[in-house]
């Protein structure tokens, strides 16, 4: 298992190299006091064009948002407002595994969230992005 980074700056983007199925993200970090919102992105290249997997971590709403970004256009939104997983102060650690038909995303390994894949093939996808309010503590990946 790679460590890529330990406190980086946000936004925070970094070659992953190709995703593919069984490839697993690990993030670890910190909501600040003040934190309204938080995304991860899978992204063909820094900053897109094309986003695979977008989850959008709205902590001031208490929802999580999912979506993908083809053609200059967002897809539609899928939103859990279940069972919000984080609020500000809270640490966190999140694995996004990529599977066969999906991402797999747990948060404190009790919010499962699953969302199909929209975009293919994968392997364009190559590029981590995290950005917004949160402090990121560590990201590995296997």
């Amino acid at each position: 298992m790679a460590t890529v980074a330990t406190y980086p700056p946000t936004p925070f983007i970094y070659n992953m190299g190709s995703i593919y199925k069984g490839k697993t993200i690990f993030i670890s970090g910190f909501i600040p006091p003040n934190a309204d919102r938080f995304n991860v992105n899978f992204e063909s290249k820094p900053w897109g064009p094309d986003i695979a997997f977008h989850c959008d971590f709205r902590v001031n709403q208490n929802v999580i948002v999912l979506n993908s970004f083809a053609n200059n256009a967002w897809g539609t939104e899928e939103r859990v407002t279940k069972d919000f997983p984080l609020k500000p102060k809270d640490f966190f650690e999140m694995t996004i595994r990529v599977e066969k038909d999906g991402f797999k995303v747990s948060v404190n390994n009790n919010c499962h969230l699953h969302y199909n894949h929209r975009m293919k093939p994968l392997s364009q996808f190559t590029h981590l992005r995290i950005d917004g309010s949160v402090i990121i503590k560590k990201v590995r990946h296997q």
